[in-house]
């Protein structure tokens, strides 16, 4: 296999991502959004109603010579969802729930449509809460940040 775009490994995962029941929009890099304004336009869904949206972004990878002609990259990527936060609708519930979809949305470990060699199993790192815009006239969302090691093998 021959080093894939990395444009064709997000596009991947976001779709895989994009096809969990209720989880809302997905972008396929880290939006930085510092208004409450930015956040709502590209953030809020208007089919589930509220915030819901997830992001995309490789943070690292490690490249290892496997031999005189070959390679193995393995990358982490990271997968940051928020949900604006309505307790009278028990929204962590939910929020908790996607996040579980996600997961298993990720099983069993493959190729991600033979873009690569192989998926780990996704990670919970965090799970909790955040304030998107700005402190004083943001929203209050559940977020996560969920991991995903993929492993990629090439020829120099």
């Amino acid at each position: 296999m021959t080093s894939i775009d990395y444009l064709e490994i997000a596009n991947q995962i976001t779709s895989r991502l994009a096809a969990v029941p209720n989880v809302g929009r997905v972008h396929h890099y880290q939006r930085n959004l510092t208004s409450l304004e930015t956040v709502k336009a590209e953030f809020f869904d208007h089919n589930l109603g509220r915030i819901a949206a997830w992001t995309v972004s490789r943070e690292s990878f490690t490249d290892t010579q496997s031999s005189n002609i070959e390679n193995t990259r393995v990358a982490t990527w990271v997968l940051r969802g928020y949900m604006s936060v309505e307790d009278a609708q028990a929204t962590e519930l939910l929020f908790q729930q996607v996040i579980n979809d996600i997961s298993a949305a990720f099983r069993p470990q493959d190729d991600l449509g033979d873009t690569v060699e192989l998926i780990q199993p996704v990670q919970a790192r965090t799970i909790g809460y955040t304030m998107l815009g700005k402190p004083d006239s943001g929203v209050l969302c559940h977020s996560a940040e969920l991991v995903l090691q993929v492993q990629e093998f090439y020829q120099n």
